[in-house]
């Protein structure tokens, strides 16, 4: 019953489960057009025309395809914290209320250093190696989250 009650609030808030590829697919093109940062202005993604605010937290709302541009506060509400070890592409690296990184993958076998679509004020949409717990990620509250309805 409650599975089935789930499936119906997801229907009726219009969240649909995305693969990893289309997310990734999805937040490369914001890349690509090297979409500017603003936390009051939006975009439209490349697919329908549906527009983001043009923050970090509005580019993993576009990514994951969420109904509307969440804020890092309310991303915990649709992500559950997973471990580090169990990052794959379309999760994010998360801290609520500051930042959101979007993970791709490990660049190397220490696990410090890995690919990341980002938006932040000085790069606008970007893709590139984030260092794990560097300067960049600013806050020491980040943990990496898993969106609920991810098809893996």
């Amino acid at each position: 019953m409650f599975f089935k009650l789930c499936l119906i609030l997801i229907f009726a808030l219009g969240i649909q489960a995305v693969s990893r590829s289309k997310v990734l697919e999805r937040a490369k093109c914001w890349s690509n057009k090297h979409v500017p940062y603003s936390q009051a202005k939006y975009a439209a993604d490349c697919d329908t025309g549906k527009k983001y605010r043009t923050d970090c937290s509005g580019y993993v709302s576009l990514a994951w395809n969420l109904p509307s541009s969440y804020t890092t506060r309310t991303l915990p509400n649709v992500c559950s914290k997973i471990n580090k070890s169990e990052l794959k592409a379309g999760d994010v690296v998360l801290a609520p209320g500051s930042h959101v990184i979007l993970f791709e993958k490990w660049t190397d076998n220490a696990k410090t250093k890995y690919l990341a679509y980002e938006q932040t004020p000085k790069t606008g949409a970007a893709h590139h190696i984030v260092t794990w717990g560097s300067k960049s990620m600013g806050s020491t509250n980040f943990y990496p989250c898993r969106y609920k309805n991810i098809d893996n």
